[in-house]
């Protein structure tokens, strides 16, 4: 009887799946940018799918975005917290934190890229549910 063995799957490394959620958060952040700093989560993985070039959501792709979501508030994987629930818990309302847009910003003036800072473009309610 020939030995089973266990999927590639389970065998990935922790770095992949770390690297695999940093992606993640990172399109998730991007699209949240796109809708103003929040948005329902139902309307963030389909932006994202969207931006991928798919017509509908993979259930895979699903899971995986709110997976990554849940571990980054968790506080796994990437030490700048970007995402929160401003609603709390049970909430279906995603959001970028204040720190965020100053992380965005930040990045971006790093890159070269345009002058314009994201955290001016934050709308006045993001800083709002941070108190």
């Amino acid at each position: 009887m020939p030995i089973r063995q266990k999927p590639a799957v389970e065998r990935r490394s922790e770095v992949r799946t770390t690297i695999l959620q940093t992606g993640l958060i990172e399109e998730i952040v991007v699209v949240l940018l796109e809708f103003g700093g929040s948005a329902h989560r139902d309307s963030v993985i389909i932006r994202v799918a969207a931006r991928r070039g798919l017509d509908e959501v993979p259930d895979r792709l699903r899971r995986d975005l709110l997976n990554a979501f849940d571990l980054h508030c968790a506080g796994a994987g990437d030490p700048e917290r970007l995402l929160w629930l401003p609603f709390g818990d049970g909430s279906r309302r995603w959001a970028l934190t204040p720190e965020a847009f100053q992380v965005v910003a930040a990045r971006q003036r790093a890159a070269g890229m345009a002058a314009e800072s994201i955290v001016e473009l934050a709308p006045a309610h993001v800083a709002a549910w941070a108190r």
